[in-house]
């Protein structure tokens, strides 16, 4: 299901499908200054005005999203820094770019990755992660909780 749509889901973070995506004038309007484009397959090339980060992100078993989610934190990060608001997208919004933004959540927001979901599915009604990406998503949270934890001791001894 294509939409024209960008769905706000945090302060300065949009999810969205090529469709809307491929809309200069709705990215403008919704103050999208980044952008990353959360699949392989699509090609084309963002206008200059937009700050762009490219994944050869494929939807499959031996895709490893532990490896990318530090360039698109900091790429957002940024963006925010910047003032900026950073798209997400994927062919139709509802796997990759969804679980680039629940790992970033996870990392950045302390979100469990069920909050996560649910919070974005407010907004962005279609999300729904592959299974792959569903269990790397799950270990990416049991890996934040264990270095939370991990800090929480070294604070302790002091």
């Amino acid at each position: 299901m294509f939409t024209e749509t960008l769905h706000q889901i945090l302060p300065g973070l949009f999810i969205s499908d090529k469709l809307a995506a491929s809309n200069p004038g709705l990215l403008k309007r919704s103050g999208i200054t980044h952008i990353i484009v959360c699949a392989a397959e699509i090609k084309g090339k963002h206008n200059k005005e937009f700050t762009t980060l490219h994944l050869n992100l494929e939807d499959n078993k031996t895709c490893e999203l532990e490896k990318i989610m530090n360039p698109c934190v900091n790429f957002i990060k940024k963006a925010k820094r910047l003032k900026g608001n950073t798209l997400l997208y994927d062919n139709d919004g509802k796997s990759r770019s969804v679980s680039i933004a629940i790992g970033y959540m996870i990392e950045v927001h302390g979100y469990k990755y069920y909050s996560a979901l649910n919070h974005i599915k407010r907004f962005h009604s279609v999300a729904a992660p592959s299974k792959n990406f569903v269990d790397q998503l799950m270990a990416i949270e049991a890996k934040e909780k264990k270095l939370a934890a991990e800090e929480a001791c070294n604070c302790a001894i002091f």
